[in-house]
């Protein structure tokens, strides 16, 4: 007559989406740094952030999928799109690029400052804190750069050997 209790919390666990979609056309212009003010860079970063708290409700059809990026759930859950500030604009535009591409990035920042409408300054600013921050790992070969996007800190444990006395 019932279901076990553990049945029901592996169903629910199963019917939540482990990823949230969104279109693409959809965000993409407001993807840049060329606000005029403070104020005006804050309104487009709420916007965003509204944006990303009102995901599709049913993942788009396999065809449509290029049309679309993704999320991780949690990474909207836990609001860890929050905590990186005005870096989000950044973070977001390599993530749906990365995703366009199925590889990692390899632009130079006056490419991605012109995507943004933007100077190489600011997005060397936000690059190092979205590194610093362990969402961007940036790999320099020679003068070239390669950008991958990551969505939740990797647990960094260093392992430290220290000399005993005894």
């Amino acid at each position: 007559l019932f279901k076990p209790t553990e049945n029901l919390n592996q169903e629910r666990l199963q019917s939540e989406p482990t990823d949230y979609w969104y279109r693409k056309s959809d965000l993409l212009p407001a993807l840049a740094y060329d606000s005029g003010n403070r104020a005006s860079l804050d309104r487009r970063i709420n916007d965003i952030r509204s944006y990303l708290e009102n995901p599709l409700k049913d993942p788009p059809p396999e065809q449509d999928q290029d049309d679309y990026f993704r999320l991780p759930r949690n990474f909207i859950k836990d609001e860890h799109y929050i905590n990186i500030g005005d870096a989000l604009i950044l973070h977001l535009r390599l993530a749906i690029e990365q995703q366009t591409r199925k590889k990692r990035i390899l632009e130079s920042d006056q490419t991605l400052a012109d995507w943004m409408k933007t100077t190489r300054r600011t997005i060397r600013k936000y690059k190092q804190q979205l590194k610093e921050a362990g969402l961007l790992d940036i790999r320099m070969k020679g003068i070239k750069q390669s950008l991958s996007v990551r969505y939740f800190v990797k647990n960094n444990t260093d392992i430290v050997l220290s000399k005993v006395d005894g």
